[in-house]
């Protein structure tokens, strides 16, 4: 009776056993397919946040007085502080415009260093009129950094637009 016992025992033992990796095994399992799904869910969303950042600007800052006034865009170059002091001092909508312009395409590229917005989209979407901005406006944005003591202005968007440089 006690060998009849001790192998019923064992027997128990061991089909808990299997029962115990099974459920393991199917646990697993489901991490995995919910880890895949989710990666796929968060990349989808990266992209789709990208997207809706980027048509924010549509017909706006760009392409109004800022951009008319001082055409960085069409005719790509760096602009003096002097100069840019001098189209602000005349309008002072034109300030608005500018900081307006850099705190967007430093949400921008501050998304893109977080993860929250998808690199690819917006660098499909904005990376040349981003480079033209900053190569435009960097004396001012480095003059206002040392003004103003805020050595941290803007500066996502001078290490994306520097990345994008290099490649």
């Amino acid at each position: 009776m006690i060998d009849g016992t001790v192998t019923y025992e064992v027997f128990i033992g061991l089909a808990q056993l299997i029962v115990l990796a099974v459920g393991l095994l199917f646990t697993i399992i489901s991490l995995w397919q919910n880890y895949r799904v989710n990666k796929h869910s968060y990349e989808w969303n990266k992209k789709k946040y990208a997207q809706d950042a980027l048509g924010l600007y549509k017909n706006s800052v760009i392409l109004t007085e800022l951009q008319k006034d001082l055409k960085y865009i069409e005719e790509p170059r760096t602009i003096s502080v002097e100069e840019l002091e001098n189209h602000l001092d005349r309008n002072d909508s034109l300030r608005e415009q500018l900081h307006a312009l850099l705190n967007y395409y430093e949400g921008l590229a501050r998304g893109i260093h977080t993860g929250i917005y998808d690199e690819t989209v917006i660098r499909s979407g904005r990376e040349g009129a981003m480079k033209r901005a900053f190569k435009a406006f960097e004396p001012y944005i480095l003059c206002r950094r040392y003004r103003n003591n805020s050595p941290n202005a803007w500066i996502e968007l001078e290490k994306i637009c520097k990345k994008w440089e290099q490649r």
